[in-house]
């Protein structure tokens, strides 16, 4: 019982986790197979899956629990239902002397009934150990099921985090060259308006020269 406790606790964790998750029902049914297609990409399918197979190893594990606890409930009665009547043979036995005919008859039943318990019990002990193995192969099961998806969400959680990574590197490797290319365009840009400048200097000075040389010959 405290395992189970203890897997019921470490599962809800889990589900606490992935509780953001969402199927594709919610989508157009247009929309369907390329939601899926995301999903399966972004791990969510998987962890839909690992959560549903969960659900269903808990299920199965409850269902053998209570399956043990009648067993379990049933043996015992017939147990004590045996017990009892023993009990009662043996104070019949003690005043055997005094037997009347209700007596004899009580004794027949008695031993008929103790009879009928003792091949009972042998069945229900049958059922009970059955039962019992039943309820921990569930009980494994299900705790395989909780490490598969903690494991799954693990690794899905180094992939996300690995992916952020290189998304990271990424950004800073576009953003420098966007830097570098607009420094670039910027130097180049520059030097062509400084190219302008320094024509127009010329030109200028070259008109101003003409000018000059034309006042001076008249």
């Amino acid at each position: 019982m405290l395992r189970h406790a203890s897997a019921v606790a470490f599962r809800g964790s889990l589900v606490a986790r992935s509780a953001s998750t969402t199927t594709s029902s919610a989508w157009p049914a247009f929309l369907a197979p390329v939601v899926n297609r995301v999903t399966d990409g972004a791990g969510l399918g998987e962890l839909q899956r690992l959560k549903a197979a969960v659900n269903e190893a808990e299920t199965a594990h409850e269902a053998a629990v209570a399956q043990r606890a009648e067993a379990l409930r049933a043996h015992d009665s017939l147990t004590q239902g045996r017990s009892s009547t023993q009990a009662d043979l043996t104070v019949l036995l003690q005043r055997r002397d005094a037997w009347d005919a209700d007596d004899v008859k009580k004794f027949t039943r008695l031993t008929s009934d103790e009879h009928s318990l003792k091949t009972r019990i042998s069945e229900s002990l049958i059922t009970r150990e059955a039962s019992e193995r039943a309820a921990e192969a569930a009980e494994r099961a299900f705790l395989k099921a909780v490490r598969s998806q903690y494991h799954g969400e693990l690794m899905w959680q180094e992939k996300y985090r690995a992916l952020s990574l290189y998304s990271t590197w990424a950004l800073i490797v576009v953003n420098s060259l966007v830097f570098v290319g607009s420094g670039i365009h910027r130097s180049y840009a520059d030097r062509e308006r400084l190219a302008e400048v320094e024509r127009a200097a010329s030109e200028l000075s070259a008109a101003s020269q003409r000018a000059s040389d034309a006042a001076s010959a008249a």
